[in-house]
């Protein structure tokens, strides 16, 4: 039985021991740390859990023998954090994004190697029935060529999302819906078509006066993805859209296929739809999906039993990405993937410089009285 820590108990420290607790015996969660007095020991009383609360994260380390340790803090505390139980040669799975820059990134991953031990990103949507059965389609070859793609990564927050203390401040959280809820999505993107050459964007911010950080941001990806994230929308369409040789396919699930009649003007194409549906409706369903399957696959992972494929190598790809399109859309010009070590943009502190404040944040609390969030409405379905 592996022992876990928490790290931080918020909103989404919640869905991590919703889901350790489920997994048992193949876990536990031995220790929850938060250094707001009270709030791990609430979490700890809500889920009734065998566990010792901490206000240190230092004194958890010392005094707790963990295996595991979920990191769910805001990102700013994400490298730091992970390196320190690293070094504790403690496994380290960390929430979304994994870190503010590309070089803490790489510092990440480098201390998971120096200690021999697994570091894991958290990207629940790779483990849904409906993405995987995507993937699986795209390497197969069955659409055909890939012409173009479309992600939309459409969410709704509230102008008072952004009164929580670390939240739309380029400093601790780091950017805004890019960063904390399109990098849902271009996990995804990353995962089913690999990096793009380069990429064109605009960022800004047009309903979130507390916020110094972008509300929405639209991007061309040079393998021709053309991506929207924002957190305006209401009913929070998310989807993500392949145009192909053979057919359109979609997540939400979605599938049409077209051939040419003698004028070049479409009709039906009924065996090809068949086909294709006959094919994705053919692919294993998950048997556990989002946090806990990610969960499991990393406690897998750990034992040897399972090679882990959500590791620091995918979530650096991701910040990178996201670095690429603020500096794109700061700079307003094309930008060339990889990012060089030498460009501001590779580094947090020289990155912060740059970034433009949209607003100034004026008032912030420090927690907000109301624990329920919402992962997403169309991810996955």
């Amino acid at each position: 039985m592996l022992n876990f820590g928490i790290i931080g108990a918020g909103a989404i420290a919640r869905v991590h021991i919703e889901a350790l607790v489920s997994l048992y015996p193949l876990c536990k969660v031995s220790a929850v740390c938060d250094n707001l007095e009270g709030k791990a020991k609430t979490l700890i009383d809500e889920f009734s859990l065998d566990a010792k609360a901490f206000t240190s994260f230092d004194e958890m380390l010392d005094s707790e023998h963990l295996d595991c340790v979920c990191i769910c803090l805001p990102p700013v505390l994400h490298c730091d954090c992970a390196c320190k139980a690293l070094d504790h040669k403690i496994h380290v799975i960390v929430e979304k994004p994994m870190a503010l820059s590309v070089e803490l990134c790489d510092r990440m991953i480098e201390s998971a190697k120096k200690n021999n031990c697994r570091l894991a990103v958290i990207c629940q949507n790779r483990f849904k029935t409906a993405h995987m059965r995507l993937k699986r389609i795209v390497e197969s070859g069955a659409l055909g060529k890939i012409y173009q793609a479309t992600v939309n990564s459409l969410w709704y927050r509230g102008e008072n999302y952004y009164d929580l203390w670390w939240r739309g401040t380029w400093d601790v959280e780091g950017g805004g819906c890019l960063l904390s809820h399109g990098v849902h999505h271009l996990d995804l993107l990353l995962w089913i078509l690999g990096k793009p050459k380069s990429l064109t964007a605009n960022i800004c911010n047009l309903a979130h006066n507390n916020s110094q950080c972008e509300d929405l941001v639209t991007a061309i990806l040079h393998y021709e993805v053309n991506l929207m994230v924002s957190l305006l929308n209401h009913g929070e369409e998310q989807e993500i859209v392949l145009q192909t040789k053979k057919a359109k396919l979609a997540i939400p699930f979605a599938l049409a296929c077209n051939k040419a009649m003698e004028n070049g003007f479409p009709e039906d194409n009924p065996d090809t739809y068949k086909e294709i549906l006959s094919l994705y409706e053919s692919l294993p369903e998950c048997k556990e999906e989002g946090h806990k399957a990610q969960l499991l696959h990393f406690i897998n992972a750990v034992e040897g039993r399972e090679e882990l494929i959500t590791d620091g190598f995918a979530g650096r790809d991701v910040i990178e990405l996201i670095m690429a399109i603020y500096k794109s859309g700061v700079l307003h010009k094309e930008v060339f993937l990889p990012l060089d070590a030498n460009d501001d943009f590779y580094k947090f502190e020289s990155r912060v410089k740059i970034m433009p404040h949209f607003h100034e944040k004026t008032h912030s609390v420090k927690y907000f009285k109301t624990s329920k969030i919402t992962l997403g409405r169309d991810v996955g379905k």
